[in-house]
């Protein structure tokens, strides 16, 4: 059974705001600017 989440974050610093959703798009897909749908199977 996967587990769907939401992912919001809110980093003041450009570059771990990038390295963070590039690591977020791995998983899921961008819904918005900082937040993230992710379907992660166990």
């Amino acid at each position: 059974m996967a587990l769907t989440m939401v992912v919001s974050y809110d980093v003041t610093r450009d570059d771990r705001r990038a390295k963070l959703a590039a690591l977020l798009q791995t998983w899921g897909d961008r819904i918005q600017y900082s937040v993230f749908l992710l379907t992660l199977a166990p």
